[in-house]
């Protein structure tokens, strides 16, 4: 491809406002979070465009959302955790696909980053509310659970499609 690095800049920029509208599909949760199938979108992004640019649309699009729904104290740590979150599934897949495969190379990226989501929020949450922080962390289970599971599913699905397939870098 003759300008690789617009394509997964454009890509990256699609993604985003992907991910900033599957967030916006949520669930409230009792601790005044929601869940969301957003996470999954990340990882995607993730194994779509690499680590840099997975990395910016994860965090503009997550952030975005924390913005236009009203909970902008979370923004800061919305764009850090979510852009982390994509270095570390892009990394994965990277490091791991050659040795183990695609589709457990997938599953550990997306596990170690959703784990890292978990404690992302619980480590921001325990700086801004101390003790309460605890309640968040079984719907953020919940929430990277459903980013594992939609990611992988979707994965399976993009694979086995040839069109799609092109689009995944750090996959195909």
């Amino acid at each position: 491809m003759k300008n690789k690095p617009i394509y997964r800049m454009v890509l990256s920029a699609l993604f985003a406002a992907i991910i900033c509208v599957a967030t916006f599909i949520h669930m409230p949760t009792p601790g005044g979070g929601y869940i969301h199938p957003g996470d999954c979108f990340i990882l995607l992004a993730a194994w779509s465009v690499g680590p840099l640019y997975g990395a910016v649309a994860a965090g503009i699009g997550s952030a975005m959302t924390d913005l236009l729904m009203g909970y902008s104290v979370y923004a800061p740590a919305t764009l850090i955790i979510k852009a982390l979150m994509a270095v570390i599934a892009a990394l994965s897949m990277r490091l791991l696909k050659k040795k183990i495969g695609i589709y457990p190379a997938a599953f550990i990226g997306s596990v170690l980053a959703e784990l890292f989501m978990v404690l992302g929020y619980f480590c921001y949450e325990f700086i801004l509310l101390r003790s309460s922080a605890l309640a968040s962390v079984p719907s953020n289970f919940v929430q990277a659970a459903g980013g594992v599971i939609l990611s992988l599913i979707l994965l399976v699905i993009i694979l086995k499609n040839r069109i799609l397939r092109a689009y995944l870098s750090e996959v195909a």
